[in-house]
């Protein structure tokens, strides 16, 4: 299995959060509708990372605009 791509925590989150929504399920279903997950959540964590660096750069931005003037 490739685990390496996203922190335990976060795989450990979204592993209970599929076994919360479907407890009557059998595990077999649940680690299918976890694995279709799999896009949906890396496309979702790398806009997050795309917006954590615009914040960044946008306040680095300001901040040498104001120093400097």
């Amino acid at each position: 299995m490739m685990l390496s791509p996203m922190p335990f925590s976060l795989w450990k989150m979204l592993y209970l959060l599929a076994g919360r929504v479907s407890k009557t399920e059998k595990k077999e279903t649940v680690l299918l509708s976890f694995y279709s997950m799999y896009p949906f959540v890396l496309v979702c964590s790398l806009f997050c990372v795309q917006c954590i660096f615009f914040v960044f750069f946008f306040v680095f931005r300001v901040l040498s605009i104001s120093s400097s003037g």
